[in-house]
């Protein structure tokens, strides 16, 4: 009898272990607070969708659009994770955060900071023909259990400027090659551009970065204005160092239940789930062989 109790702890403790190879992730523009949305404004979401969130049950979560009671809200409903962010505007509680959350019973908070996308990125501004003030989200993180550390950047670019589009992927990919390579890499965010576009193509090559899913979830529109856009552009990614991970599960999803009759939208935009297991066994001839092609 003793034998065989040991062998299930054994086992649950070799897939406990195991757990801790990999980071489930999701990414979701939330659709800032509008009144204007009704029926699929936040209040009449919120609730819903942050039971969602929970139900993922996810170690990182990168999120955009989101003003200050929102994060609030967000924040109240994930009572085991930490985040990081500021609002956009003004560097403290105005305007939209993109900001990451982790869960701290996994993770420790290294460091954190924030850039502007603009030609003066310590400050609040907009950059070049944007129409609105951008940013990337930074934090550094490290596991707990497995002592790997993490670089992980979550962004919203501009949705009018191809030149602070452009500028964006110039700015974060000078912001990558200042981490340490030693470090796991993953960057999130609404790009409002698609995969195809010189501002995705120069921030993958440069980087060595892949999105994750599957063609058919690249070519999908990621934003449909609460289901009044059926066709359009995937703009949402979330992008792994293809030498530190590999994508186990990738899906994208839209809806929450109301309840067994009906669904609702979780935001305008669909929120993207990824399972990356981190790669530990690869020499790096192995590696060096990986050719990713879209």
């Amino acid at each position: 009898m003793r034998f065989i109790i040991s062998w299930i702890l054994l086992l649950i403790g070799l897939c406990a272990s195991g757990r801790h190879n990999d980071y489930k992730i999701v990414d979701l523009n939330i659709r800032y607070d509008n009144t204007n949305d009704f029926p699929h404004d936040w209040d009449s979401r919120k609730s819903s969708v942050i039971q969602w969130l929970k139900r993922q049950n996810a170690d990182i979560y990168f999120f955009q659009e989101v003003l200050h009671h929102q994060l609030l809200d967000v924040a109240s409903g994930l009572p085991h994770f930490e985040f990081y962010g500021i609002g956009r505007e003004d560097g403290a509680a105005k305007g939209e955060y993109s900001p990451i959350f982790f869960n701290q019973q996994k993770f420790q908070l290294l460091s954190s900071e924030t850039f502007w996308l603009s030609e003066t990125p310590n400050r609040p501004s907009k950059g070049w023909d944007a129409a609105c003030e951008r940013i990337v989200t930074h934090v550094v993180l490290i596991d707990k259990e497995s002592k790997d550390t993490l670089d992980l950047l979550n962004t919203h670019w501009d949705h009018i400027g191809k030149e602070a589009q452009m500028k964006s992927a110039v700015m974060i990919n000078n912001l990558i090659h200042t981490f340490s390579p030693h470090h796991l890499l993953v960057c999130g965010g609404d790009f409002n551009t698609d995969i195809h576009s010189e501002p995705i193509q120069f921030l993958i090559t440069s980087n060595a970065l892949v999105p994750s899913g599957e063609l058919s979830i690249w070519e999908a529109n990621t934003y449909h204005g609460f289901g009044k856009v059926e066709t359009g552009k995937c703009i949402d990614f979330i992008f792994y160092n293809q030498y530190q991970f590999e994508s186990d599960q990738t899906y994208t999803t839209r809806h929450f239940r109301k309840n067994w009759f009906s669904k609702g939208f979780l935001s305008d935009h669909d929120a993207i789930v990824t399972q990356l297991k981190i790669i530990r066994n690869r020499t790096k001839s192995e590696r060096d062989t990986i050719e990713f092609r879209f």
